[in-house]
């Protein structure tokens, strides 16, 4: 069996195990890796019955594609029926004629005209194939005229046809040809619509453009200023016709134009209500002639319009844009469908926002929020899976624009009438409107997941767990949206147990009136935060303290400095002042009794102490903020800072730091033992203590989480092991290094004479 067959039967087996979640996202990335031709190579699938009784059924190239589309992107044939099959029979379209005989009526564009519709023909679109979006949009605005005219009350011409667009190829002789049975247009009407691309200001617009020296530019921003989608059929066609039969008139017209300044227009054969285009391709666009290129585009650009799309007489778009309907009218059901069609995947989602808004910009939105992101398992970014629409019509798919980065995981669909039906679409001219749609879409979506994490905790909870890292990300990168972000982050605090988290409001409910600050602690786990020397006084104090365990949440606090007045404050700052926190003495009660240095001699061993560590410190000072602790580092800025930085550096390899950073300070207590016996070895064994302050100030870089690479203690350990143990004291070489070539023989000399 082939390795194309191979991966095939795989995914088959993978679907009918029930594994869908994955396998539907997954699928297509598997589809691109056997996607190669396959037109000489037999396949070979296995049925699980086959599997069973170990048969193989041969299959042609063409079957083999067609199974391994319907296994992969789930497109299975609907004709299931034989009425359906004979609706969807291949129709045989004649396409209209001229009159013969009749008069041509010969025009020339105005010659402004003649430049932009060079322009538009030759520059406008990336992507020459939104030229089918544009005429597939005019024929959905001339149905919807029509029905309009119906329900006014207006006799129209044919009045019983259908409201529909048809679409037909031809291969054989290069052309497409798109037919819609709405409003029509006279001649005069042709005359104005199709013989004018542009009136007002086209003149003033042209000569700024020359000016500025952009008129090789100016296709991605024309047709947003003056509406010429049609001409969009140029880029890819070296002859238009248009046939028309105005819903009020009795005459049809047809209305030509190889676009190179003039037009003709004459009478035609009577057709029915509607206007059809027939669009003659040019020798390099003629894949547009191929019905599977067509049907592509179709689903792609306008799968949702209001009326059915007949390509060569089998209806294409079939699903229904249930985001601009009445959500009261909406099943779960079909929900949960148009989710699994937009999120390619088969789980149910955790979160589901439909709103609609009239002012200051009408807009619907559908958001789904799934189940599962795919960033953690390490497949890659995520991308936007939001797209935007206008009437139905797509304007950019899994849009960039819309959402801020941080929302990638959610899915949907925004559909805006405000936004231009132009060529606009094409680069998202038009980006003050899309800024203003962002900004209403991104607090509507904050908002509903406050709502969420207060009335739903459970399912926010879940939520969290799974997407935290998309809220962290807005926090650092959406300074606008930041207070919100923040309002909806969750914690674990002293204040609750493990099992529990809280919110930054919650927090500060508890507070007391005296506390300005909220305090937090980053570390690995709950167990190291709750015996970490930071923590010790705000236990001691009743104070809470937020446990951080990820080392971006450091990034995280200091980018959001305060929410609602607090300022947000590691428990590693050097300036953290807690005597708005004192407890109130009992009255009559004894002070309690303390042991350790007076203060003379803890600053005098202080003062030792920077002189043993010299520039490793910015200074050693006494603190009172320990209880069982003997030592910590603080940092007069931030110590979420500096791990940051030496996060990044780890990550680009440089061990050794891209910044200089400022020294940390020593904070030691003098009622420790540890202290009190140092202060007393410092005079006795000096290089003995010296080791042991080396040490001390080490510990704490590791209670920090700051020390770079723990492997450089292990020889003053195994020297201060060795001493423990009543051994000989060996002097580490770091030590020696230290001390002044003319201080270390003395040093060396006092301490053996001791010994």
């Amino acid at each position: 069996m082939s390795f194309r067959a191979r991966a095939i039967n795989t995914i088959v087996k993978g679907f009918r195990s029930g594994s869908k979640v994955l396998g539907r996202r997954m699928a297509p990335n598997y589809a691109r890796s056997f996607a190669a031709p396959m037109s000489n190579v037999p396949v070979m699938l296995f049925s699980t019955a086959a599997e069973e009784k170990d048969k193989k059924e041969q299959l042609s190239a063409e079957e083999a594609k067609k199974m391994a589309s319907e296994i992969l992107f789930n497109e299975k044939d609907t004709g299931a029926d034989d009425k359906k099959k004979e609706e969807e029979k291949k129709v045989e379209f004649v396409p209209p004629k001229k009159e013969e005989g009749a008069l041509e009526e010969k025009h020339e564009f105005q010659a402004e005209t003649k430049e932009l519709l060079d322009i538009v023909t030759n520059s406008i679109y990336t992507d020459k194939e939104v030229f089918l979006r544009e005429l597939i949009s005019n024929a959905s605005d001339a149905l919807e005229k029509l029905r309009h005219v119906q329900v006014a009350g207006t006799a129209v011409k044919d009045a019983d046809l259908p409201l529909e667009i048809h679409i037909y190829t031809d291969e054989k002789n290069g052309t497409i040809t798109i037919e819609d049975t709405g409003i029509g247009m006279t001649k005069k009407e042709m005359e104005d619509n199709l013989g004018v691309i542009a009136r007002s200001g086209s003149k003033n617009f042209l000569k700024k453009a020359k000016d500025e020296g952009k008129a090789g530019d100016l296709g991605n921003s024309l047709i947003g200023h003056f509406g010429v989608g049609f001409y969009a059929a140029f880029m890819v066609a070296d002859e238009v016709e248009v046939y028309s039969h105005s819903a009020t008139d009795d005459a049809t017209y047809c209305w030509s134009s190889k676009g190179m300044g003039e037009y003709e227009i004459t009478k035609s054969s009577t057709l029915h209500r509607g206007t059809t285009i027939v669009l003659h391709l040019k020798e390099d666009q003629k894949k547009f002639a191929i019905e599977q290129t067509i049907n592509r585009i179709i689903k792609k650009y306008s799968n949702f319009v209001n009326h059915p799309i007949r390509l060569n007489g089998k209806e294409v778009n079939t699903v229904h844009a249930i985001w601009a309907m009445d959500k009261n009218k909406i099943t779960e059901q079909q929900y949960l469908d148009f989710y699994h069609y937009i999120g390619q995947g088969w789980d149910t989602p955790l979160f589901r926002l439909h709103f609609s808004a009239d002012a200051p910009i009408a807009l619907n939105a559908l958001f789904y929020v799934g189940s599962m992101q795919t960033e953690k398992m390490g497949l890659g970014r995520m991308e936007p899976g939001v797209s935007l629409y206008s009437r139905k019509v797509l304007i950019e798919g899994h849009s960039k624009n819309l959402l801020p980065e941080w929302m990638r995981f959610v899915y949907g669909v925004v559909d805006s009438e405000d936004i231009p039906l132009s060529l606009s679409r094409e680069n998202m001219q038009d980006s003050l409107l899309v800024k203003r749609i962002r900004k209403i879409l991104t607090k509507k979506f904050l908002r509903f997941l406050n709502d969420k994490s207060k009335k739903e905790r459970a399912t926010y909870l879940t939520f969290w767990n799974e997407f935290n890292p998309f809220l962290k990300e807005g926090v650092i990168q959406d300074y606008d949206n930041r207070q919100d972000l923040a309002s909806i982050l969750m914690f674990e605090s002293s204040a609750c147990d493990g099992s529990k988290l809280t919110t930054l409001d919650e927090y500060i409910s508890r507070m007391p009136e005296s506390q300005k600050e909220i305090y937090y602690l980053n570390i690995t786990n709950r167990d190291l935060a709750e015996s970490s020397p930071y923590y010790e006084v705000f236990k001691r104090k009743n104070i809470e303290v937020l446990f951080l365990y990820n080392p971006i949440d450091d990034f995280v606090m200091t980018n959001v400095r305060e929410f609602k007045g607090k300022k947000f404050m590691s428990v590693e700052n050097a300036s953290i002042d807690l005597n708005v926190n004192d407890e109130k003495k009992e009255e009559g009660a004894k002070p309690e009794a303390k042991v350790g240095l007076d203060d003379k001699a803890a600053a005098e061993l202080a003062s030792w102490m920077k002189t043993s560590l010299g520039d490793k410190v910015k200074e050693v000072k006494i603190t009172h903020r320990l209880v069982s602790s003997p030592a910590i580092v603080t940092d007069s800025n931030n110590a979420g800072y500096r791990r940051m930085v030496k996060m990044m550096q780890a990550a680009r390899g440089d061990i050794k730091g891209i910044m200089p950073l400022e020294p940390l300070v020593l904070e030691v207590n003098p009622h420790h033992d540890l202290l009190v016996r140092l202060n007393q070895m410092k005079t006795e064994k000096p290089l003995l203590a010296q080791c042991v302050t080396e040490q001390l100030y080490d510990d704490c870089l590791v209670s920090a989480g700051l020390m770079d690479d723990s492997r450089t203690m292990i020889p003053r350990l195994n020297s201060l092991l060795l001493a423990a143990l009543g051994g000989e004291f060996k002097i580490p070489a770091e030590v020696v290094s230290i001390k002044a070539d003319d201080k270390k023989e003395t040093v060396v000399k006092a301490e053996e004479k001791k010994n």
